[in-house]
């Protein structure tokens, strides 16, 4: 008798109910009357049905003990492989000696060995017709020899019940309903769970599915929610751009306007002070933007040897005459140029003040003074 350890996980005040484990023989057991026996363990398979009968009752020898019995079974039990080619010869049977040589090589007992040949033919058990009608269908046999009887105990595994098996085995008399109602039940139960376990683990795989689908639903709706946020940044973008772009040309423009006044201011203030007559001193700087005011404005240039007035007013020194002609100076009624005596070929500059045009050559200075449309004086000094 060895003492079970109970489970670490056990609480101490568990350990006061000590179970015992017993390893034994059935010489060992023999006229012992143990009732609290709750499980017996088969290791292997016993030569029959009838052993492995007398071993499992060991247990559960009270009415108020449930006990279980355990049968570990090899896996070669179970395995079927090709039948071995026989070699031809004579066959030879040697008689058993005994009677329990007998029951070891059939597997029965011997008195339900003995059987009657007055009435003919005895048939075969069905275990073990069914058995030969296996072997020869499919042409293989069973890898571990097993006694027929046993093999449909061990083989029936919810197809059919057990205790029927050893009902017919033992030849028993019919029972009341309970144990089958209880088998039924069971069978039921365990169908039952089966189904429900089944149907849990659809229900999770279902439920994963359903999930995984939300994820791959949320992934793909942030991702398109991030690429709208990017269009609109890069719309927002644009616009700022061109605004700025925008608010950028109007300061340029402004500044440049700024710009172009203040030189037309400067321009203005330049050309009235080279005009004036009384003027001393040393020649003003000209200011910058000076040409394009005066061509916005369509003045002469003063600082240009050539048209007097306008483009409409030339000036030209004639190689001929030795004279400075003004076309378009003459009034309309005069058809000719008015030749004006100067010295030859002198360059000369011209000053615009109002309606009176200055000539200033290196001999002298020539007054030239407009009314619209003809010349009024003409004043010619060397």
């Amino acid at each position: 008798m060895i003492p079970f350890l109970p489970d670490p996980d056990t609480p101490p005040e568990e350990w006061k109910k000590t179970q015992v484990f017993i390893h034994s023989v059935d010489q060992a057991m023999m006229g012992t009357d143990i009732p609290d026996i709750e499980v017996v363990i088969q290791f292997g398979l016993p030569q029959s049905l009838e052993i492995y009968t007398q071993r499992a009752g060991r247990a559960g020898c009270t009415t108020t003990l449930r006990a279980r019995a355990i049968m570990l079974v090899p896996k070669s039990a179970y395995v079927r492989i090709n039948k071995k080619k026989r070699k031809k010869g004579k066959a030879t049977v040697q008689e058993p000696e005994s009677e329990v040589e007998m029951e070891i090589l059939a597997g029965e007992s011997f008195s339900e060995l003995q059987t009657g040949v007055e009435d003919g033919y005895v048939p075969p058990p069905p275990a073990v017709l069914s058995e030969i009608q296996d072997d020869i269908q499919d042409g293989k046999e069973w890898k571990m020899k097993v006694e027929p009887s046993l093999r449909r105990y061990i083989m029936a595994n919810g197809g059919s019940c057990r205790r029927q098996i050893l009902n017919v085995y033992f030849n028993n008399p019919p029972q009341t309903s309970r144990v089958d109602d209880e088998f039924e039940a069971r069978k039921n139960h365990e169908q039952r769970r089966s189904r429900r376990g089944r149907t849990q683990r659809e229900r999770t795989e279902e439920r994963k599915k359903k999930q995984r689908e939300a994820e791959r639903l949320e992934v793909e709706r942030s991702r398109k929610e991030k690429e709208r946020e990017r269009e609109r940044e890069q719309a927002s973008n644009r616009q700022l751009a061109v605004q700025q772009r925008v608010v950028s040309e109007q300061r340029h423009l402004a500044h440049e306007e700024a710009k172009r006044k203040k030189e037309n201011a400067a321009a203005a203030e330049y050309l009235r002070k080279i005009s004036n007559p009384k003027r001393r001193g040393r020649k003003p700087k000209p200011p910058p933007g000076l040409e394009r005011y005066i061509a916005e404005m369509n003045l002469p240039n003063p600082d240009t040897p050539g048209p007097v007035a306008s483009s409409s007013i030339s000036a030209m020194t004639s190689p001929s005459m030795s004279t400075l002609v003004f076309p378009s100076l003459i009034s309309p009624e005069i058809n000719s140029s008015a030749p004006i005596p100067t010295p030859s070929r002198i360059p000369f500059s011209p000053r615009r003040d109002r309606n009176i045009i200055y000539v200033q050559t290196i001999d002298g200075i020539t007054l030239i003074q407009l009314v619209p449309d003809r010349i009024l004086h003409l004043h010619f000094h060397v």
